[in-house]
């Protein structure tokens, strides 16, 4: 999967979520494929990648019976992850002198 489209998005907006054939279910060759291919995405995300948590739950959730529309979810994944593999989380200690202020916002009504 190296020279594909790519995606500026992890999910497309019009994801159906349900199979409503039997036609529609995948081979177990192909669920297998898709089982691989969301625990590396899986991976991705606990330790690099936390802005794919929703989509890569949204999958997670089809593991024992996947459709076909779930797995080209999936590959859009890494078409989206391609694009955005220099994107990447920056923590650092600041500038000495510099105070860590914590922040928290609740919405109590």
């Amino acid at each position: 999967m190296l020279d594909f489209k790519t995606f500026k998005t992890p999910s497309a907006v019009n994801f159906k979520r349900d199979c409503f054939s039997a036609g529609d279910r995948l081979t177990d060759d192909d669920t297998r494929l898709y089982q691989s291919l969301n625990g590396s995405l899986i991976h991705a995300m606990i330790f690099t990648r936390p802005d794919l948590a929703y989509v890569i739950g949204t999958l997670s959730k089809y593991v024992s019976k996947p459709c076909k529309q779930h797995l080209i979810a999936a590959k859009r994944v890494f078409r989206y992850l391609q694009l955005t593999k220099n994107f990447h989380l920056k923590y650092s200690r600041g500038t000495p002198g510099d105070t860590l202020e914590l922040y928290g916002y609740s919405d109590a009504s």
